[in-house]
């Protein structure tokens, strides 16, 4: 093979396998997350509405403050458009809890005294909204797990929103182990050494919400048995300073929060966020509930003073704790989804959305497509190769004094250089005679 058909062969087959590999490192490139405005673009409904949805790889569930309108409520939505700003993969559909959301002031028309003794608790408004709150999400929850089990879920709650959440987690046991975060902005079941991650607030370790403080008074009232209310009263200050101060026993909070189901279990320890500002009485109640019950004041008026402070979680208050969350959502793995039975399987319209499996076959097909545009670049080559490869026989020189007849006679296919009495020489002959 001469040196100038060897070159251009090998450029044939560099080129060929060089398309190749481009075409198919296109093809199989990562395609790159889908933007925030789109992942995050379906209009929220409501949860009485969110069978009529698809499943997407995420579930956003927004539980809206006391007394907000129906809908996210602006806290919520702080936090929901945070996470639509870093988002970076998968889709989203967007869920608001439909409950009452109760004002906190509904607690002002029972007397303290009785909110803190009388057993059972009295029915009031705001608690009666909270429990209707948490059994709704965590039907919820369970019924989205069993519809959508290749779905994640986000969680975001604001005051009354965030209790209902940290109650929900607790009676849904699907609910952990699908969670990706939940985001609980001033939440009134906060209390120290919560296991939750508190990357942003401004509230001391010591700060205890006034949900977490009256089940813990509530608490520590019947396990004393005092039948003296005058007795028990100056008891629950007591345990109040003690609160504001930080000496009580973490433990004894903890037993409270577990006896009235609004405990976080700890499979959601690590995706779950808290978020809470100094003198927010709805999370940090101590020195507001101190002077409440040394009669100071009245909670009415405190849940009036506070309000700037509850309503004043702007998004560089809530920034750290989104980023962080955001984070931690990017790096988690889709969830494999069991196998459906015959009898469980959703319909089209609920059944979750294979993106991942389809992703990869669309890939391998296009692999396909690649492989096919390059093959003729490869047939070519091979061609070329193989027609090189046959080396043709040159006609022999024929010898001087030969008959013409002779020289165009077929001949065995010898080329000239195998020939072993035909030298490419000038040198004379023996005896003096020059070669033809």
């Amino acid at each position: 093979m001469s040196l100038h058909r060897s070159s251009a062969l090998g450029r044939l087959l560099v080129a060929a396998v060089a398309t190749a590999l481009a075409l198919v490192g296109a093809v199989v490139r990562p395609t790159p997350a889908a933007a925030a405005p789109e992942a995050w673009s379906g209009t929220p409904v409501a949860s009485s509405a969110v069978g009529d949805q698809a499943c997407a790889d995420f579930l956003f569930v927004g539980v809206r403050g006391s007394g907000e309108p129906a809908g996210y409520g602006p806290t919520v939505t702080r936090v929901r458009d945070g996470l639509a700003e870093r988002w970076t993969t998968g889709s989203v559909r967007q869920v608001w809890l439909d409950y009452p959301a109760a004002d906190p002031h509904t607690l002002t028309g029972v007397p303290m005294a009785s909110l803190l003794l009388d057993q059972p608790m009295p029915s009031t408004e705001y608690f009666t909204s909270a429990r209707t709150g948490a059994t709704r999400l965590a039907t919820l929850l369970t019924d989205q797990a069993s519809r959508c089990p290749a779905e994640r879920t986000i969680l975001a709650g604001f005051s009354q929103g965030a209790q209902v959440i940290t109650a929900a987690l607790g009676s849904a046991p699907e609910a952990p182990a699908r969670l990706a975060a939940a985001i609980l902005v001033g939440n009134p079941s906060h209390y120290p050494g919560q296991s939750v991650r508190e990357i942003s607030g401004s509230a001391s370790q010591n700060a205890i919400g006034l949900g977490a403080m009256l089940y813990l008074l509530r608490e520590q009232a019947r396990r004393g048995g005092q039948t003296d209310r005058d007795q028990a009263v100056r008891t629950l200050i007591q345990t109040t300073i003690n609160l504001y101060q930080g000496t009580f026993d973490v433990a004894d909070i903890r037993a409270a929060m577990v006896a009235q189901h609004a405990e976080i279990p700890p499979l959601a320890y690590q995706s779950t966020y808290s978020v809470c500002q100094a003198g927010d009485l709805v999370c940090d109640a101590g020195q507001s509930m101190a002077q409440v019950m040394v009669q100071a004041t009245t909670l009415s008026a405190e849940i009036d003073r506070t309000r700037p402070i509850h309503s004043g979680y702007t998004p560089e208050v809530l920034a750290p704790t989104i980023e962080a969350a955001s984070t931690a959502i990017a790096a988690l793995p889709p969830i494999a989804a069991p196998p459906a039975s015959a009898s469980s399987e959703p319909s089209s319209a609920a059944r979750p959305q294979p993106t991942v499996q389809v992703t990869v076959d669309r890939q391998w097909w296009l692999v396909g497509v690649a492989v096919a545009a390059a093959l003729p670049l490869l047939v070519v080559a091979f061609a070329l190769g193989h027609r090189a490869g046959r080396r043709p026989s040159r006609p022999r020189r024929p010898v001087a004094g030969a008959s013409a007849s002779s020289a165009d006679s077929p001949r065995s296919p010898v080329t000239a250089s195998s020939s072993p009495d035909h030298r490419e020489s000038s040198e004379p002959l023996p005896n003096g005679t020059p070669r033809a």
